[in-house]
C-alpha cells in the first residue's frame, strides 16, 4: 500500500512553497528451495536440501519541503525506511564419511531489522548580478541493523539409529554450526556538509565556468556481537531426539541437568568495536568551452581520510591517508548529432569497517566463516575511456565505447583455508573492455501503425579482468576480479502510444559467470552460472485516467541461481557441463504483482 500527496502555493510575489509526502507499507511471504552439494578433488563431502521460508515487512516514508524566493531556493528532504525479515531454514541431507552417507537435519532461524533515516537541508543561491552561484547542504543519517537472536541446531543420525542426535562438544570448544545463538547490533550515525561555488567568465569569446568547494563527512559506528555455543561440562554429549525429546524441548531443565548443558562464549565471534571515519575534501574544477564543438571539464579533488577502529582488549586500528584525485573529460562535437568523449580519472576505494574488524561471522547458507583483516590498505585506480555517441532523434541514442582500469592493491575476498573467508589486498588488477548501446524508435518500419510507438533498446559489454594475487600457486592462471562478469547483455522493447493510456515493457538481461568465492591455493574457485532473466510490465489507465492498473511479471523463466566449482586444470571460467560441478542451486520462482493506483486530486494551487 502506498499513499502520496503534494502541493505548491504562490507566496507573495514570485515566492513559492511546496511539499511532497509519501508513505508505503508492504508485506510478503515466500518459500525457496535450495540444493547444496560439496566435494573436493578426491571425495564427496555432503548433499543438502534446504527449504527457506521468509516473511518480510517494510515501512517507508518521504517528506520534503521547498521554498523559492527571489534568486534562492531552500529545501528540507527527509527519508525513512524500516524493514523486518524473519527467515527459517530447514536443511536435510547426507554428510559423507568414508563414502557412507550419514543423514543430517539442521535448522536456522534468524530475525533481522534494518532501518535508515536521512535528513538533508540544502540551498541554492545566485549572488550579485548572476556572477556567482552558491549551493550547500547539511545532512544527517542514521542506520541500524539489529539481529536479536539467530538460532542454529544441527542433528545427525549415527549408524544403527533410526533417530537424530544433537552432539555437543566440551565447553572449551563450542561450535555455532552445531548448536549456537548469535546476537548482533549495529548503529551508525553520519554527519555531512557540502559547500560549492560556481563563477562564470568569458574566454576565447566563449562562456566558461570555474567551480570550487569542499565537503566534510563524519561517520560513527557502534557494533556489538555476542555468540554463544551450547556445550557440555563433560568432554562430549549426544542428545537423541527420542522418547519424547523434540527440537522444541531439547533444552528442558531435565536435559540440562542430565547432559550438563551450558552456554559458552565463542571468543572469535564475540567482538564489539567502535569505528569512526572522518573525510575532509576540497576540489577545483574548470568547465572550458574552446569552440562550439570542443569542451573540456577538468580539475582535481584532494581528500584527507582518517579511520579508526577500537576493539576491547586490542590496540586501536588507525588509517590516515591523503589522496589527490585528478579528472578530465574532453568532448568533441563531430556533428550536431554526434559526440566523441575522452575521459580520465583517478579514484580510491577504502576498506569498510566490516572488512577491517577482526570479527568472525558464520554464514549458514554457504557454510563459511567470514573474518575481517586489520592489515588492509586502500586501493587506488586509474581509469580511462573513449566514447562515441550519436543522437538520431528524440530519445534515441547509438554509442560505442572502450575503457581501461588499472587497480593498485585491490581489495579481494580470499579463502584462508578451513572454509574461512577473509579480505586481502592483491598486488594489482587490470580491467578493460568495450560497450555498445542502441536505443531506437521503430517508426521507420512501414506496414503497421503499431511501430510508431515501439522503442527498441539494447546494451552489451565485454570486460576482461585479471588479478595478480600474492602467493598464487599458478601465477599464469586468469583469475578475474571477484564479482566481475566477462560480459553482460541487456535488451528490451517498449510500447507507449501518445495518449499514454496503455504501455508495455518487455526486458531481457543476462550477466556472464561471476567469481563468487575465491578458492584455496589448490583451486576450486566458486562461480555463479549465467542465467536469462525476462521481465514483463503492462499498465492501463482507467476511470478517465485517474486510475492505473499495472501487472508485473518478474523472472518469467525462473532459471535456477546456480554456483559451480572450477577444478584445477581448467582455466576457462565459463561453465562446462560434465567437467564443472554444481554445488548450489536455488529456485527463485516467478513473481506476479498486480498494482492499482488512483489519483484523487491533481490540481495545483
Amino acid at each position: 500500500m502506498q499513499l502520496s500527496m503534494g502541493n505548491a502555493w504562490q507566496v507573495k510575489e514570485k515566492n513559492r512553497f511546496g511539499y511532497i509526502f509519501a508513505v508505503n507499507y508492504g508485506n510478503s511471504n515466500k518459500r525457496n528451495i535450495r540444493e547444496r552439494s560439496e566435494k573436493n578433488v578426491s571425495e564427496h563431502l555432503f548433499d543438502f536440501n534446504d527449504d527457506v521460508y521468509t516473511q518480510s515487512s517494510n515501512l517507508g516514508a518521504v517528506l520534503n519541503f521547498a521554498y523559492n524566493f527571489r534568486k534562492s531556493k531552500i529545501a528540507l528532504k527527509n527519508f525513512y525506511n524500516n524493514d523486518f525479515n524473519t527467515v527459517f531454514t530447514r536443511r536435510t541431507g547426507l554428510v559423507f564419511d568414508n563414502n557412507a552417507g550419514q543423514p543430517r537435519l539442521s535448522y536456522n532461524n534468524e530475525t533481522t531489522q534494518n532501518s535508515l533515516y536521512n535528513s538533508t537541508l540544502e540551498g541554492q543561491h545566485v549572488i550579485g548580478n548572476d556572477k556567482l552561484t552558491m549551493d550547500w547542504n547539511l545532512s544527517y543519517a542514521r542506520s541500524s541493523r539489529n539481529q536479536p537472536d539467530q538460532r542454529i541446531l544441527s542433528f545427525q543420525k549415527y549408524d544403527g539409529n533410526d533417530y537424530y542426535s544433537l552432539t555437543l562438544s566440551g565447553e572449551n570448544n563450542p561450535a555455532i554450526r552445531d548448536a549456537g545463538r548469535v546476537y548482533t547490533k549495529l548503529t551508525e550515525n553520519i554527519l555531512g556538509a557540502n559547500l560549492n561555488f560556481s563563477v562564470p567568465f568569458k574566454l576565447f569569446g566563449e562562456s566558461q565556468k570555474f567551480k570550487f568547494g569542499g565537503m566534510k563527512s563524519y561517520r560513527n559506528r557502534d557494533f556489538s556481537a555476542v555468540a554463544l555455543g551450547y556445550a557440555t561440562a563433560a568432554s562430549r554429549a549426544e542428545i537423541p531426539l527420542d522418547k519424547g525429546v523434540t527440537v522444541e524441548n531439547i533444552f528442558s531443565n531435565e536435559n540440562i541437568d542430565k547432559y550438563s548443558i551450558l552456554l559458552a562464549k565463542i571468543d572469535a565471534n564475540n567482538k564489539d568495536y567502535k569505528g569512526t571515519a572522518d573525510l575532509t575534501a576540497g576540489y577545483l574544477m574548470f568547465d572550458n568551452k574552446f569552440t562550439d564543438a570542443l569542451r573540456l571539464v577538468w580539475g582535481a579533488r584532494v581528500e584527507s581520510y582518517v579511520q579508526e577502529l577500537k576493539t576491547a582488549g586490542q590496540a586501536t586500528q588507525r588509517y590516515d591517508n591523503v589522496d589527490v584525485l585528478p579528472s578530465a573529460n574532453l568532448t568533441y562535437g563531430v556533428t550536431e548529432k554526434s559526440n566523441l568523449r575522452l575521459s580520465f580519472s583517478q579514484t580510491v576505494n577504502r576498506p569498510e569497517f566490516r572488512e577491517l574488524a577482526n570479527f568472525r561471522y558464520y554464514d549458514y547458507d554457504n557454510e563459511f566463516l567470514i573474518q575481517g583483516n586489520e592489515y588492509l590498505k586502500r586501493s587506488t585506480a586509474t581509469n580511462a575511456d573513449l566514447r562515441w555517441e550519436m543522437f538520431p532523434g528524440a530519445g534515441e541514442v547509438i554509442s560505442a565505447s572502450v575503457f581501461y582500469k588499472k587497480f593498485r592493491n585491490p581489495i579481494e575476498q580470499t579463502n584462508d583455508g578451513n572454509n574461512i573467508l577473509s579480505y586481502n589486498n592483491a598486488n594489482s588488477a587490470t580491467d578493460y573492455g568495450a560497450e555498445i548501446e542502441l536505443r531506437k524508435r521503430l517508426n521507420f518500419i512501414s506496414g503497421a501503425k503499431v511501430f510508431d510507438n515501439l522503442v527498441f533498446y539494447a546494451n552489451a559489454a565485454y570486460i576482461y579482468s585479471k588479478v595478480d594475487l600474492p602467493g598464487a600457486v599458478d601465477p599464469d592462471k586468469k583469475t578475474p576480479l571477484q564479482g566481475q562478469s566477462p560480459y553482460l547483455i541487456n535488451g528490451g522493447i517498449s510500447y507507449a502510444p501518445a495518449d499514454n493510456n496503455f504501455s508495455l515493457n518487455l526486458l531481457y538481461n543476462r550477466i556472464g559467470q561471476r567469481l563468487r568465492f575465491r578458492g584455496t591455493n589448490a583451486g576450486l574457485d566458486t562461480y555463479e552460472k549465467p542465467r536469462d532473466i525476462v521481465d514483463l510490465q503492462i499498465s492501463k489507465k482507467v476511470f478517465k485516467n485517474a486510475g492505473e492498473l499495472k501487472l508485473n511479471i518478474s523472472d518469467i523463466f525462473a532459471q535456477p541461481i546456480a554456483l559451480y566449482y572450477k577444478f584445477p586444470g581448467n582455466n576457462k571460467t565459463a561453465y562446462v557441463a560434465g567437467k564443472d560441478y554444481i554445488i548450489s542451486s536455488l529456485k527463485p520462482g516467478t513473481t506476479f504483482t498486480i498494482t492499482f493506483k488512483y489519483n484523487f486530486l491533481s490540481k495545483v494551487k
